[in-house]
């Protein structure tokens, strides 16, 4: 449910992640509704969600993705994601509301995912890397999986890689 966030449940613990809140705050959809209202009325036309991580609450997402494509009239709706909450039931109920969707990808290489905190989520525990490997996607996994739904779902996919260069 979107209204029990818990930073447990938060997959980017990692050092790149820049959520230090212990609790989350979010509008509410009227609220919401009315910004991306007065946003077209004054001439926006691309909206693009980013976060924190948006699938975070896919509730509120799919309101907000549906409002802004079928009431509020954006040209163009995207989604900047870690894609590690990414779920088909979601782009099934939603994906026709989303023209793009990016995916930031910090690395390909398991290692240097376990050493940015991308692997070993809402655990509170340091497992071995065979663990990780049997049980956990890596940041290359929800490229992937992104690509595959954006296919099956008819929007552009874009991947934002962060390059990591030895010191």
């Amino acid at each position: 449910d979107d209204d029990d966030y818990n930073d447990d449940d938060d997959d980017d613990t990692g050092k790149f992640c820049f959520h230090t809140a212990k609790t989350s705050d979010v509008l509410p959809l009227p609220d919401i509704e009315m910004i991306l209202s007065i946003l077209t009325a004054h001439g926006a036309m691309k909206l693009n969600i980013a976060g924190g991580e948006p699938f975070l609450y896919p509730d509120m997402l799919g309101k907000i993705v549906t409002y802004a494509k079928t009431v509020a009239k954006f040209q163009s709706v995207s989604i900047i994601s870690n894609g590690s909450k990414l779920k088909r039931e979601w782009f099934e109920q939603y994906g026709e509301y989303v023209d793009m969707l990016g995916i930031s990808c910090d690395s390909i290489q398991l290692d240097v995912d376990i050493a940015h905190g991308r692997v070993i989520r809402g655990t509170g525990a340091v497992v071995n890397r065979d663990a990780i490997v049997q049980h956990k996607k890596t940041q290359l996994d929800n490229v992937r999986l992104a690509n595959q739904l954006c296919k099956d779902f008819g929007m552009i996919s874009v991947s934002y890689t962060h390059l990591t260069l030895p010191t």
